[in-house]
C-alpha cells in the first residue's frame, strides 16, 4: 500500500518495479515518511520484492535488486550525518524555481516578491542573511548590452564575515518577457512595485540609480524567506521540509555543474566561478 501511494503522489506506473521507481520509494520512505532505516532495511524492502512478485509473478532483476540496496545504504549514511532529518538540506534547482514560482496564482499579493528573490538566489547563491539585506542602493549598475537584454550589477553589502569588503555580481536578462528563470526580468517588477521605476530608465538615463529610494527590496528576516520557500514549495507539489532558503545556495552549485560539460576543465572552471560568485570559503566549515 505504501509503494502504490507513493507512486500514486509522483504519477508514475507502479509495476514492474524498475530502479527509478524503487529507489525514489526508498529515499521517499526516509525523507519524507521519516522511516528508520532499520525499517526501511528489513521490512519495508523485502515488502516491495513481495508487491512485485504478486503483481508481475517475476522477480526484479539483479540489477534493480542492487540499486535499491544502494539506496537503502545511502539512506543510513545520510541519517547517521543528520542529513535526511534536517529541514532544508536539499538543494533546489533552477528547474525547481520555475516550478514553484509559475504556482504561485497570479492573484497572490507577494508574486512578484517571491519570484523575484528566488529567481534571484538561484542565480547568484548568496546567503539568505545576505539576500534578505539587499536594498534598491545595492543596485550599482544597468546597462542595455544588445536590444533587449540588460545588465544589472548588485553589490552585496551584508555577509558572513562582518570584515568582508562589499561583493558585487552581475546578472544578465531581459525587461519584457515573463519567465521564472529570468532574475533580472523579476528584479525589475520588484523594482517597478516599490517605487514605479523601471530599469529600463535607468539604462537609458532617464534616471539616475541615486533616485531610487533607500527601501529594502524584499522586506524579510531569514526566518520568513525559509518559511516562504517551503510552504511555496508544498503548494507546487513538492514534499514538506524538503527545501529552505539555504537551498537556493546550494542549488546555484548544482545548476551550473547540470549545464557544464563532463570535461574536467570546463568542471574545474564552473566550480571556480560559481565559488567565486557565492563566495564559498576553501575549507571553511559552514558554507
Amino acid at each position: 500500500a505504501l509503494y502504490e501511494e507513493f507512486c500514486e503522489i509522483a504519477e508514475v506506473t507502479p509495476y514492474p518495479i524498475n530502479s527509478e521507481n524503487g529507489v525514489a520509494f526508498i529515499r521517499y520512505c526516509g525523507l519524507e515518511w521519516k522511516f528508520k532505516h532499520p525499517v526501511i532495511k528489513n521490512i519495508i524492502f523485502y515488502s516491495l520484492l513481495r508487491v512485485n512478485f504478486a503483481d508481475t509473478r517475476s522477480k526484479i532483476s539483479r540489477l534493480i535488486y542492487d540499486n535499491i540496496k544502494i539506496a537503502i545504504h545511502e539512506i543510513k549514511r545520510d541519517m547517521d550525518k543528520n542529513l535526511l532529518h534536517s529541514e532544508g538540506k536539499e538543494p533546489v534547482l533552477l528547474e525547481d524555481i520555475a516550478n514553484i514560482c509559475s504556482a504561485i496564482p497570479d492573484t497572490h499579493p507577494d508574486r512578484i516578491k517571491h519570484c523575484s528573490y528566488m529567481s534571484l538566489g538561484i542565480a547568484t547563491g548568496p546567503r539568505c542573511h545576505t539576500l534578505c539585506a539587499l536594498r534598491l542602493s545595492d543596485i550599482t549598475m544597468v546597462r542595455e548590452y544588445k536590444p533587449g537584454c540588460y545588465h544589472v550589477r548588485i553589490n552585496y553589502r551584508v555577509r558572513k564575515c562582518p570584515k568582508s569588503t562589499d561583493h558585487e555580481v552581475t546578472i544578465k536578462g531581459q525587461l519584457d518577457e515573463e519567465n521564472f528563470k529570468d532574475a533580472v526580468y523579476w528584479l525589475n517588477q520588484r523594482v517597478m512595485e516599490l517605487c514605479g521605476v523601471s530599469l529600463r530608465d535607468v539604462a537609458n538615463g532617464t534616471i539616475s540609480l541615486r533616485q531610487l529610494p533607500d527601501v529594502s527590496v524584499y522586506d524579510m528576516n531569514t526566518d520568513a524567506m525559509s518559511y516562504s520557500i517551503r510552504s511555496l514549495a508544498v503548494k507546487a507539489g513538492y514534499p514538506d521540509l524538503l527545501f529552505s532558503a539555504h537551498s537556493m545556495r546550494s542549488g546555484f552549485l548544482i545548476s551550473a555543474l547540470l549545464k557544464t560539460s563532463m570535461d574536467q576543465k570546463a568542471l574545474s572552471d564552473t566550480m571556480r566561478k560559481a565559488a567565486y560568485v557565492a563566495e564559498w570559503e576553501v575549507e571553511g566549515v559552514c558554507q
